[in-house]
């Protein structure tokens, strides 16, 4: 499982991709990390921006 937990890169929420980690994990997921395990998520050039809903 993906986990969006990298606020600097995306626009991720850590509390609840904290809690998502630890529940997918105890069901035997493994976990993937958008901020620990990518080096790049979108590419060099594309930069994040504030959104609105």
């Amino acid at each position: 499982m993906l986990i969006a937990d990298d606020e600097v890169r995306d626009h991720a929420n850590s509390e609840k991709a904290l809690k998502l980690s630890k529940q997918w994990q105890e069901n035997g997921y493994i976990v993937i990390s958008m901020k620990d395990d990518f080096k790049t998520i979108y590419g060099d050039s594309v930069k994040k921006t504030d959104f609105n809903f």
